[in-house]
């Protein structure tokens, strides 16, 4: 092994990777394949495949020894150089195969190989650290795809199992892949045809290039590191790959080509590698980098909307299907769970929703007031006025206490706790509306409720009324119900109770317990009574217009007794 400078020591180009810079050295002092790896073999427990990665602390500085380079210079050279800025785990390992196996285990980590641009290396002959990243898909200089394999061989360059140099040192456009011979493959990379990029995915490209030189992005608005970008993008990457091949369509033939005719998607998992053509993987990230491009969540969302339509049919566990299947990104999970929102329960959407103004529960009846009910409410609902009522203050609540379940809900408004869960389920076993057609309805109520008004304390004015029957029940019977006997003073009670308080006939204090259904029956009958009271002669005729039966069609007058066809 060397131990002192190399006599002819030739100068690292721009982005050049480690594995290249080391055989134009070999070369220039006229060292062959075999002498090189024995060279850069420090350890016998060391891989050669780590010289991309990083460098163990011997080999590093016996790199330098050979180079008279700077520890810096050679990191920059290998993926370790911009470990800050790369959405990979770059721990240090020993360095032996091992260990090189478990960081191969990430998703979309460098592979073995390397793609390639065959105008650069036909300029040049300088093998980029960048074409080794999964998220590097084209060459900017010469807007072309770069090339995933070789034309010859059919394998990614540079994929060498007993070594990280190629056959063919000594021209750097050569392939050098084993083939099953002596001779390695002596296919000519720099002639090999390349697919022009299209102007829309320059832009991707041109972001990458950034953040890969340590520049910040913006993702949805919001200005992140290169790490943070570029995670978001693979793990957005791989969910689009998901699904677009779990139910492809023509509308994406651009992405994924589609099975043939009769044969079903293949549930692949994309989370372990890319795929390998790196037109098909620049038209994915580009893709991605679109909608992450955009100013707000709420618009990427939107976009993602018509994806998550591709979703297989899985039940309720759609977005853990898409889970188990790609990276763990808080980011995408969110965007993924706005964009199915399409399917979430009323529950679920009134849980992630903020009050617009400070709502105290307080100013939240037991059941909502009827005109906004009728106004927002019951053109949705088809359960019955009080349930539908009912349910809107429970809805109310949960967006007023924060975490609030509908047992919660109901307990705030003094209700049994198991009342809750069952209004809900029943509106939902009912509901055929949009159920975010509904979380509007709701949040709009809750908007022109009366923050001031506390209807908690005029359940408890009800409440004292009850307890001062003497002072003021006669004469309000009297007036609104001329005759009534002194026994109407628990319908009179439960009367207010609903109309002022806005209270639900079951927590009435009129009674020391529930109402059965002989007092509720009763008490129906009272409000009835009292409501035609009050109406205008024209609403009684009208009333009662529709109660006698029109016995004039029957060829009858109205004031005619029936009588027998005997």
């Amino acid at each position: 092994m060397w131990t002192q400078l190399a006599p002819i020591v030739p100068v690292p180009a721009d982005g050049e990777g480690l594995d290249g810079y080391l055989e134009r050295l070999g070369c220039a002092n006229g060292i062959d394949r075999p002498a090189l790896s024995r060279l850069c073999q420090t350890s016998p427990r060391h891989s050669l495949g780590i010289i991309p990665l990083f460098l163990p602390g011997p080999l590093a500085d016996h790199i330098s020894t050979l180079t008279n380079l700077n520890r810096t210079t050679i990191t920059a050279m290998t993926l370790e150089g911009c470990r800050d800025r790369l959405p990979y785990r770059m721990t240090k390992t020993e360095g032996d195969a091992n260990s090189l196996q478990s960081l191969r285990r990430q998703g979309w980590f460098p592979p073995k190989g390397s793609a390639y641009c065959p105008r650069c290396l036909a300029v040049d002959g300088i093998w980029r650290l960048s074409w080794r990243l999964p998220l590097v898909t084209m060459c900017l200089e010469h807007q072309l795809y770069l090339n995933w394999q070789c034309g010859d061989c059919r394998k990614m360059p540079r994929s060498v199992r007993s070594t990280i140099f190629k056959g063919h040192m000594d021209n750097p456009a050569v392939c050098g892949n084993p083939n099953g011979t002596k001779t390695p493959c002596s296919g000519d990379l720099s002639s090999a045809q390349s697919c022009p990029v299209p102007v829309a995915q320059l832009r991707f490209a041109g972001r990458i290039r950034t953040v890969l030189a340590g520049g910040r992005a913006s993702v949805c608005g919001q200005e992140v590191t290169s790490r943070e970008y570029l995670s978001s993008l693979k793990a957005l990457a791989i969910v689009l790959l998901q699904l677009a091949s779990a139910q492809p369509t023509a509308s994406l033939s651009q992405i994924l080509i589609p099975p043939g005719p009769g044969l079903p998607p293949v549930d692949r998992h994309w989370a372990a590698a890319p795929p390998r053509d790196t037109a098909l993987r620049s038209r994915v990230l580009a893709c991605a980098d679109t909608l992450l491009s955009k100013t707000t969540v709420h618009a990427t969302a939107e976009d993602l909307r018509e994806w998550m339509s591709l979703l297989p049919q899985v039940g309720e566990a759609r977005l853990k299907w898409l889970a188990d299947r790609s990276p763990t990104d808080p980011l995408i999970m969110r965007l993924l769970r706005m964009a199915d929102q399409d399917r979430w329960r009323v529950s679920r959407l009134l849980s992630s929703t903020a009050p617009e103004q400070k709502l105290s529960p307080r100013a939240v009846p037991q059941q909502l007031p009827k005109h906004l009910y009728d106004r927002h409410l019951a053109p949705l609902l088809t359960t019955r006025s009080t349930t539908g009522r009912l349910f809107g203050s429970l809805s109310i609540v949960r967006i007023a206490v924060k975490n609030a379940t509908w047992a919660i809900a109901a307990k705030v408004l003094g209700l049994p706790p198991e009342l809750g869960p069952r209004t809900a389920r029943t509106v939902h076993q009912r509901m055929s509306a949009d159920p975010r057609q509904l979380h509007s309805a709701i949040v709009s109520i809750a908007g022109e409720l009366d923050c001031s008004r506390d209807w908690r304390v005029e359940e408890d004015r009800v409440r004292e009324l009850n307890d001062s029957r003497d002072t003021w029940m006669q004469t309000w019977l009297h007036e609104r119900v001329p005759g009534s006997r002194a026994s109407s003073a628990p319908y009179a009670v439960t009367y207010r109770w609903i109309h002022e308080a806005h209270g639900l006939l079951m927590t009435t204090p009129a009674w020391s317990a529930a109402p059965g259904p002989d007092e509720r029956a009763q008490y129906r009958a009272f409000e009835k009574r009292l409501r035609l009271r009050n109406c205008s002669n024209e609403d009684v005729a009208l009333f009662d217009s529709r109660r006698v039966p029109n016995t004039s069609l029957m060829g009858l007058p109205l004031d005619s007794p029936m009588k027998s066809g005997r």
